[in-house]
């Protein structure tokens, strides 16, 4: 059982003073569109998880917490002291409760309330208020991604925002590996206003100076993180390994806000890329039902041979012009074009499979879409999926992983 060290907030004063220059401040409320033109922010939360918790009440389960401050609160709170082990991700740190405003000017203070909430009881805190003569934003540092083959990142319009409104942001220079190079060029960042750094810069940053910044979740390591991250880190939900990956913020004194659960206030997530998911999935389904034709037996190459060695696309016309391609010499091979089955076809994933299906060519007549009501008072096993040459489920399994299967007939 993994328990986090007496403060999860570090324990030295100069930390403290790092924690409180930093203050939160960021939650890249600019990237999406939550800044106002007076400088206030609107009231939004980071929604605890639907496997524990509440997404309307206060109190709620899941890392990262809510933001959102409970009414009238005008203090801000750090050093808080958990009170109870862990044994779940959901526990792994507390709930948070913030009210997050975005001044006008990088000097003005900025009231904020921080409560420290494992599993629905409130922990007493420590208060703290940020300064007034603050001199300046915390430097943002976005780092490069090292998973293979993930060719994406934050959007040098998305740096450009930053920076408009005050943020110093440094950004690391992309792997020259084929297979972790960025989708976007050095230089675009660097015209926005970024500062270009080294590729693992991030790892030698001073505690507490900046926050980090990144798409997908850092390689597993042992040191401590001793700097506040922004990413998906994919641990809330059982994943394998999520001890060892949460326990490295208490251990460092950092914060992990995890990009899954940021939503608006309406509850409803403001970085979800579940409609991409579908959308993406789909469309490897469609290649590989037009391989299977062509070359049976024979497994499907690498993206490189379909994208001319990038191993990505260069935007989604070129994808979905190749796609219906794969449609239309998969239907001169079959005789007709390829019937789907999109299980979950409501939700964000399956909007996104039935999407590209439709921009593929696949008439309405060709797609099967299936969501709770069409299994809430039925058993499986269903003929309707195994009718189909594609299906597609959209629906989260206990593993949280999506699955493509296909059925040549």
């Amino acid at each position: 059982m993994f328990r986090p060290p007496h403060k999860t907030w570090g324990d030295s004063r100069q930390q403290r003073e790092h924690r409180r220059a930093a203050n939160l401040r960021i939650i890249l409320l600019d990237c999406f569109e939550f800044a106002r033109p007076n400088g206030i922010a609107k009231s939004c939360r980071m929604a605890p998880s639907k496997l524990g918790g509440d997404n309307s009440t206060s109190g709620g389960v899941g890392r990262g917490g809510r933001i959102s401050a409970p009414p009238g609160s005008e203090r801000a709170h750090s050093d808080c002291l958990p009170r109870r082990g862990i044994e779940s991700p959901l526990q792994a740190q507390s709930t948070l409760f913030i009210e997050l405003r975005l001044p006008a000017l990088p000097h003005s203070t900025t009231p904020l309330t921080l409560l420290n909430s494992p599993q629905q009881s409130l922990v007493p805190c420590k208060t703290r208020t940020i300064p007034s003569n603050m001199s300046q934003y915390p430097t943002i540092l976005l780092r490069a991604e090292t998973k293979p083959l993930e060719h994406r990142s934050f959007a040098p319009s998305t740096i450009a925002a930053l920076v408009k409104a005050g943020y110093p942001v440094e950004v690391e220079r992309s792997s020259p590996k084929p297979e972790l190079r960025r989708i976007f060029e050095d230089a675009e960042y660097e015209a926005a206003g970024a500062k270009l750094v080294p590729e693992g810069t991030w790892k030698t940053t001073a505690p507490g100076t900046k926050i980090i910044l990144g798409l997908k979740e850092i390689e597993e390591e042992d040191f401590p993180l001793t700097n506040d991250h922004i990413a998906f880190s994919h641990c809330y939900k059982n994943q394998g390994g999520w001890e060892k990956v949460l326990s490295r913020f208490p251990r460092g004194g950092s914060v992990l806000y995890d990009l899954e659960f940021l939503v608006d206030e309406q509850g409803r997530r403001v970085s979800a890329f579940g409609y991409h998911a579908g959308f993406a999935g789909a469309a490897l389904a469609v290649k590989m039902w037009a391989w299977q034709l062509q070359h049976p037996g024979e497994q499907l190459p690498g993206v490189e041979q379909f994208t001319e060695g990038r191993g990505y696309y260069l935007n989604e016309d070129q994808l979905v012009k190749q796609i219906a391609e794969d449609v239309a010499t998969g239907e001169k091979i079959l005789g007709r074009k390829p019937t789907a089955f999109i299980m979950g076809a409501l939700g964000r994933c399956g909007r996104g499979a039935v999407d590209l299906f439709v921009k593929a060519g696949l008439p309405e007549s060709s797609l099967v879409r299936w969501d709770i009501n069409e299994t809430k008072d039925r058993q499986g096993p269903y003929q309707e999926i195994v009718d189909q040459d594609i299906f597609v489920n959209a629906v989260c399994r206990a593993s949280c992983s999506y699955s493509l299967k296909l059925r040549m007939r």
